[in-house]
């Protein structure tokens, strides 16, 4: 674990504003070492990464190549049919992401380990109360 180094300001009292030579002397009582925080991160999956990556090369390839495959040959150079099945073919990826994601998530055993669990009361205070 990495240490840093901080120093603080001697916290000044009722306006008083500290001399540079009150400021020395403490500098050495003022100074500590702490160990650094790190941020705990959460830990992507790489197979996590890569459904997004396909799907992202997914979402910006097919409706492309849905227009241009379909301006000519499915309906005869008429550019605004072309650009509706583009349109549909990019909302097609995006609901194939939301299912394998859904199904992704309901399959992990991990992610249901991480819910919180409301604690029960302690039974030393179920114990002081007096029924009526």
């Amino acid at each position: 674990m990495s240490t840093s180094t901080i120093r603080q300001r001697p916290i000044a009292r009722d306006g008083e504003v500290p001399s540079a030579a009150s400021n020395a002397s403490n500098a050495a009582a003022v100074e500590t070492t702490r160990p650094l925080a790190l941020a705990a991160r959460p830990v992507i999956p790489g197979a996590v990464l890569a459904k997004l990556i396909l799907f992202s090369v997914l979402l910006f390839v097919l409706p492309i190549g849905t227009y241009f495959a379909t301006l000519d040959r499915l309906f005869g150079g008429n550019p605004n049919y072309s650009a509706i099945a583009a349109v549909v073919v990019a909302n097609l990826v995006v609901v194939a992401y939301v299912v394998v994601a859904f199904l992704e998530d309901q399959g992990d055993p991990a992610a249901e380990a991480g819910t919180l669990k409301v604690p029960e009361p302690a039974p030393a205070a179920a114990a002081g109360k007096k029924s009526t």
